[in-house]
């Protein structure tokens, strides 16, 4: 299939984007392991504070390393529009919208927590019981915010595979990472919202090998493309 001069240009973009998203979620997911349990699971408890003090740096690289991914996914989402059939124009179009809408959330998401957990800590160190009290009542964050920034995407990965297993260019082992980080990404959004630590610990082991897997394998396949 020979491209066009707008289709390369999105090639090019996506490869690249795809190779950043890949190595940001490969550190990013090192940094949620060495997290102890309270502060993955986002729930404002004492034990929460005294281990944030500890973690402060680590807790905001991976929030500077997650927003970059996501930042770099919006690129790979838009790049995949350009080589879209006509036939299945509509259902990626929709699912790229809200992949969009909840990578961008995702930003949102990680802004909010690096700007807001910190100060509340700090407040919560200095602070007296009944001020100590109130901000675990409140909580530090929003965990069912997941289900948008990491479920809507999710959508998008199972859409654009289940499209790509008609399609005899793309490799199956690409479509089926593809796959698995979709059912990751909505499995990850579910344990976060219903604080289940183990569901947590184990898609984040997945996310570890399949989703810079498909990013570095996605940005290889689309720089061959431009090759030929």
């Amino acid at each position: 299939m020979s491209l066009t001069e707008r289709q390369l240009s999105f090639c090019k973009f996506g490869a690249y984007c795809s190779i950043i998203a890949g190595l940001c979620y490969a550190i990013l997911t090192i940094f949620a392991f060495l997290l102890p349990p309270s502060i993955a699971t986002y729930i404002a408890t004492d034990q929460y504070f005294i281990d944030f003090k500890e973690v402060k740096y680590m807790f905001l690289a991976l929030k500077f390393f997650h927003s970059a991914a996501n930042l770099a996914m919006i690129g790979v989402v838009i790049s995949f529009m350009s080589f879209c059939r006509d036939q299945n124009y509509a259902p990626v179009m929709w699912c790229t919208v809200i992949a969009v809408i909840g990578y961008a959330v995702g930003i949102f998401q990680n802004i909010q927590d690096a700007s807001v957990i910190p100060h509340l800590a700090a407040q919560y160190e200095l602070g007296n019981d009944a001020l100590k009290q109130s901000i675990i009542s409140f909580g530090v964050s929003n965990p069912f915010l997941f289900i948008v920034s990491l479920g809507l995407p999710g959508i998008w990965f199972i859409v654009v595979s289940v499209i790509g297993l008609s399609n005899s260019n793309i490799p199956k082992l690409l479509v089926t990472l593809g796959l698995l980080w979709g059912v990751g990404n909505i499995l990850t959004a579910i344990a976060h919202a219903f604080v289940i630590l183990e569901l947590i610990y184990l898609v984040a082991f997945g996310a570890f090998v399949f989703a810079p897997l498909w990013g570095f394998m996605e940005g290889y396949f689309l720089l061959k493309q431009i090759k030929k």
